[in-house]
């Protein structure tokens, strides 16, 4: 009588997004987990999130409540040139439930977090619950989260380019008047939002090149430190993309052994790394530079059919995106591969 595999020991580094998703993920794959986050949670600050359809396919599987973590509708969108508002774009998302799979809605930081965090360490669900230790100096972290309160909020992000490369400082305060100046050629009744704006945060977006790999043996990065996103795609892609990394971590990861675990992380990049690195580009540029991003995507090795040329075209490369059939063709093509070899060796 064989006995049951022993479940890996991970420990990760962050207690953002992509850390509980892939807490959450690899907890439900039947491994024990440990989370490492450098923060107390005592002082959070945050702002909205998107969370489309290819990410809300996956967490409803895991159990997430949509009322728990409050989530808005997004049920269309609007793209406007900022001098005369002369619309770019315009789309309703009311097919999107029945096209894609699920709506596209949002949420705000502390409410995303508090239901991952719930999900992976709850007591009565499916695997060891994680356990999660704050202020716990391990690494960088760089978002972090904000209580929302009772009342309306409407968020407002304005995104522009950083002469001076600030430090990474996720809670960097700025003026009205540095506001006003940096959008002052924006239209009139833009400006006239601006000016009732009383707290002013500066938040740093950066970029990097798509990476050739995210791992080293046992060592994998994922979210945002494997992938950093630009908003330029008005996708919401870094959280989803986060969560696929997660999701495909804890299929490819099912039911191996230690011995296993370098020849699986090499096929999550072999599922990941070019899907991630596609919508970084796409991440970096407007919806009118399509040439540009046509040929940054082609160079991408294992890049497949058309570039994506505009907003619809886009959303039918995303949205269909399934992390369950990716994971499930490599694990397919992995066994087949193997088989081969035995035959081989007869």
């Amino acid at each position: 009588m064989s006995s049951a595999k022993k479940p890996l020991t991970v420990l990760i580094v962050g207690a953002g997004i992509a850390g509980l998703s892939t807490a959450i993920a690899l907890r439900r794959a039947g491994h024990q987990v440990e989370v490492f986050e450098q923060s107390s949670f005592a002082d959070e600050v945050g702002a909205a999130i998107q969370l489309p359809p290819n990410a809300m396919r996956t967490v409803v599987k895991w159990g997430f409540s949509k009322d728990r973590a409050r989530l808005e509708l997004c049920g269309a969108a609007l793209t406007a040139r900022a001098d005369n508002l002369e619309p770019l774009y315009k789309g309703s998302f009311s097919h999107f439930s029945d096209k894609y799979g699920s709506m596209w809605y949002s949420s705000h930081r502390v409410d995303l977090h508090n239901e991952l965090k719930l999900l992976a360490t709850e007591e009565n669900a499916s695997g060891i619950p994680v356990k999660i230790n704050l202020a716990s100096k391990v690494a960088d972290i760089g978002p972090r989260v904000a209580d929302i309160y009772s009342g309306e909020v409407q968020n407002f992000v304005g995104i522009h380019p950083d002469e001076e490369q600030r430090r990474e400082d996720f809670q960097a305060s700025s003026s009205r008047e540095y506001l006003l100046e940096t959008y002052k050629d924006f239209n009139p009744v833009l400006l006239r939002v601006m000016e009732k704006v009383k707290d002013v945060k500066l938040w740093p977006l950066l970029h990097r090149p798509p990476l050739r790999t995210w791992h080293t043996e046992r060592l994998l990065f994922i979210g945002d430190a494997a992938h950093p996103m630009l908003p330029h795609a008005d996708q919401g892609q870094a959280g989803a993309q986060a969560i696929e990394d997660a999701c495909a971590l804890g299929l490819l990861l099912e039911g191996i052994e230690s011995a296993d675990v370098n020849s699986r992380l090499k096929l999550f990049e072999k599922v990941r790394i070019g899907r991630a690195g596609a919508v970084q580009i796409f991440s970096r540029y407007g919806q009118d530079q399509a040439d540009k991003v046509k040929q940054e995507v082609e160079k991408i090795e294992g890049w497949k059919g058309a570039v994506p040329a505009n907003q619809g075209e886009f959303h039918d490369w995303n949205f269909s995106w399934d992390v369950y059939s990716e994971c499930q063709r490599a694990l397919d093509d992995e066994r087949l591969e193997k088989d081969n070899e035995k035959d081989k060796g007869t």
